[in-house]
């Protein structure tokens, strides 16, 4: 007898879990949008809304303490990954802003020993990886999109107003990009799998 309400008991949770799941992408921001919960925070004290002065404040004394430095030709601000993932990377970032306010932050993670030739450095075969630390940061899931071209595996997380979208364009790059769905008219461009 017990055994019966024991499976009636994960029966009824399964198909609340199901009921509750967004079947579309535009499904899934509307639910989490309609929360009206702000999830503002990015990573390294940066956060959605940030103005362009305190970014460049915080990132100075980010700099002074040796945790960033510069990236790619000035252009990006670099974090290392020494022992978070299986192999040292580099996570560069460089946020876009709106009326003087963080409102979406490009990033991506390079592998320092990737090269043509060294496939396991790939971002194909190391998206996964870097899918598991950012749900680790976030206490997040992913779900995975169908993905459109130029790449071909993308995963999503949308969160109140934060959206995350892991992908990759090129073989030497993880590319993450963190959107505020309140602050810039969003592209819908991900399918959900």
């Amino acid at each position: 007898m017990q055994i019966r309400y024991l499976l009636f008991g994960i029966i009824v949770i399964v198909l609340m879990a199901c009921q509750t799941r967004p079947k579309t992408y535009e499904a899934w921001v509307d639910q989490e949008l309609a929360k009206k919960e702000r999830f503002d925070s990015l990573f390294l004290g940066i956060h959605f809304q940030m103005s362009a002065k305190n970014f460049y404040t915080h990132c100075w004394n980010l700099n002074k303490q040796g945790l960033l430095m510069d990236g790619n030709g000035n252009a990006t601000a670099r974090y290392r990954l020494e022992t978070e993932l299986e192999y040292p990377a580099d996570f560069e970032f460089y946020p876009r802003f709106e009326a003087g306010k963080i409102v979406a932050m490009p990033a991506f993670v390079e592998y320092d020993a990737w090269a043509p030739w060294n496939k396991e450095l790939s971002a194909e075969n190391r998206i996964e990886e870097v899918r598991s630390l950012l749900e680790d940061w976030y206490g997040i899931s992913f779900r995975p999109v169908k993905p459109s071209l130029p790449f071909t595996k993308a995963y999503l997380n949308i969160e109140g107003n934060r959206k995350i979208l892991l992908f990759y364009e090129f073989e030497n790059r993880v590319n993450i990009l963190y959107t505020d769905l309140t602050a810039i008219e969003d592209q819908p461009n991900e399918l959900l799998n």
